[in-house]
């Protein structure tokens, strides 16, 4: 009888952190801000969203300077670290209020990718409207 040793997954650090990992680093939980890709099989989600069984959602664009510094900052300097989580905090608490400061950015960033949603759709159309034009030059 064979036994089937399974290879530990590779470690494939996210250049980003996702949502869930950077509330975990908060909380002084988890990989402290570590996000590593799920690299067996077909999960999008992270590694700690899939072994924890939630949504993996990634990280607000506002927090991603910080986030970004945070996971540069755990093994090197650990002032710096703990400052990056206080400000991903703040910016944490700062996007959950009902007025928050950040709604005129969102809805422009919204606007923004809405309309390049649109001109990416746009220029997919003529492209293949001239590919059916050719064809029926072709079939004619």
């Amino acid at each position: 009888m064979s036994v089937q040793s399974s290879s530990p997954e590779p470690d494939v650090l996210r250049d980003v952190p996702c949502e869930g990992c950077i509330r975990a680093a908060i909380a002084g939980k988890g990989g402290r801000g570590r996000c590593f890709e799920v690299t067996k099989g077909r999960s999008k989600r992270c590694r700690s969203c899939k072994d924890g069984n939630h949504p993996c959602r990634p990280c607000h664009t506002v927090l991603v300077p910080i986030a970004k510094r945070m996971v540069l900052a755990l093994e090197v300097d650990t002032k710096m670290y703990d400052r990056c989580r206080q400000a991903l905090k703040l910016q944490l608490d700062l996007l959950a209020e009902s007025d928050s400061v950040y709604e005129d950015v969102d809805s422009e960033v919204r606007a923004r990718t809405a309309a390049a949603a649109v001109s990416v759709a746009e220029g997919k159309r003529i492209q293949v409207k001239a590919l059916l034009d050719q064809v029926a030059d072709l079939l004619v």
